[in-house]
């Protein structure tokens, strides 16, 4: 019969950090959650979150890509709507707001009178409005 080799306790306290945390962190990040949120979301302090992000790189690219994920799924959403004639003109009107959205001009009109009264009188009209 093959011998066993025992696993060796190294002791100390179990990592906070498990993969079950980190996958429910990442699940989070893919439902829009923010960084404060998620961890609401998953009751963890938020200094683990950030003192877990400085210590794993491949942690931060899986955070990055997930927080992404809402924007994707949205986009995908429209495209794959993009044949109903609304969901168009809206693409449209987001995108290309120069030549299809609702662009509201405001043209500023002054008065002759303003215009042709001297710096002097101009300025003898705004003291008059004061002391009214």
């Amino acid at each position: 019969m093959a011998r066993q080799k025992k696993v060796k306790n190294k002791g100390g306290r179990p990592p906070k950090m498990t993969t079950e945390l980190v996958a429910k962190l990442i699940e989070g990040f893919k439902m829009g959650f923010n960084d404060s949120e998620c961890c609401a979301y998953c009751d963890i302090a938020r200094d683990l979150y950030y003192d877990y992000l400085k210590r794993d790189p491949k942690f931060i690219d899986r955070v990055n890509k997930a927080k992404e994920h809402p924007y994707l799924k949205a986009k995908h959403t429209i495209m794959k709507n993009m044949d109903k004639p609304e969901m168009a003109r809206w693409f449209l009107e987001k995108r290309r707001k120069e030549e299809f959205g609702d662009v509201k001009k405001i043209e500023l009109e002054t008065t002759d009178k303003f215009e042709k009264m001297s710096v002097e009188e101009k300025l003898a009209a705004l003291e008059a409005n004061e002391s009214e």
